[in-house]
């Protein structure tokens, strides 16, 4: 992908809002596109979750040996067209970590638990992710979804990234500096949004499978 340049796209940001309003508009209501797309999430969430059941509960059984309750963390997060929901994730960091500290960018960060950095490192944090893709507050391929407090001060131009639901993994996730806020990597969001196709997805989760292939053969 080229990397975008988001100081070009702020000379434009009141006319991308509009037609990328219409566009997404007539991705999620109605459209082929937006049709086929939560038919796919549904359908490979289902799969997912089902092949990894025996993994979800040994990781589920190893979080509350290592470091205890709870399993699951949850913290509110912001979705399509600003609505708040809950995010599901396996608990990376000790229980008593402030939930919505500012996300560890280091593998000796002390908040992190005996068995966060190989969760982290390999995404499988993310696994309980697909019970919102099922929920419909989630897709497998997005934007990254916001803490609240951030989205708040988006400005209008920021805000575009809120046209789509977000997503467990997408162009930012794997090509993004992720030690830089979401919001900095605006970028990649606006690529997405303007060129989505089902096949821009599909091509996203091959990527991501082998990106996560990658960091376990690494371990």
């Amino acid at each position: 992908m080229n990397r975008l340049n988001t100081r070009n796209y702020l000379q434009y940001a009141s006319i991308s809002v509009a037609s990328n309003s219409d566009k997404l508009n007539r991705l999620e209501i109605g459209s082929i596109s937006g049709f086929l797309k939560r038919t796919t999430d549904i359908f490979l969430s289902l799969a997912i979750l089902a092949l990894s059941t025996p993994l979800m509960l040994l990781i589920a059984i190893a979080i509350k040996l290592t470091s205890g309750d709870p399993i699951i963390f949850s913290q509110k997060r912001v979705g399509k067209d600003s609505k708040l929901f809950r995010l599901y994730k396996f608990r990376t960091l000790y229980a008593n970590t402030n939930p919505y500290a500012v996300t560890p960018i280091r593998s000796d960060d002390p908040r992190i638990a005996p068995l966060g950095k190989f969760l982290r490192d390999t995404g499988l944090d993310e696994l309980p992710q697909f019970i919102n893709v099922l929920k419909g507050e989630m897709s497998i391929v997005g934007p990254r979804p916001e803490m609240e407090f951030i989205a708040r001060d988006y400005n209008l131009f920021e805000k575009t990234r809120l046209f789509v639901k977000p997503g467990i993994t997408g162009l930012w996730q794997l090509h993004a500096d992720r030690t830089k806020p979401i919001h900095e990597n605006l970028d990649y969001d606006l690529h997405y949004i303007e060129n989505y196709s089902i096949v821009l997805d599909f091509i996203v989760i091959i990527e991501t499978i082998l990106f996560m292939l990658k960091k376990i053969i690494k371990l």
